[in-house]
């Protein structure tokens, strides 16, 4: 699983576990706006473009 660096106030944290940043969404600890990188993106991206994760239904 991908780990991700996040931007708040200024100041960068991470690296976390994917998961860990998507809970951290879901309850609202981050805002959907927070900016967030992980290696192979060229550009700090808001929280609200990571792909959405597929379920087992989705297969």
């Amino acid at each position: 699983m991908r780990s991700f660096l996040y931007r708040e106030e200024g100041e960068q944290f991470g690296p976390i576990p994917e998961s860990d940043l998507r809970a951290w969404l879901a309850a609202g600890v981050l805002p959907g706006t927070v900016l967030v990188w992980t290696d192979g993106w060229q550009t700090w991206r808001p929280a609200t473009s990571l792909p959405q994760q597929k379920t087992g239904s989705d297969r």
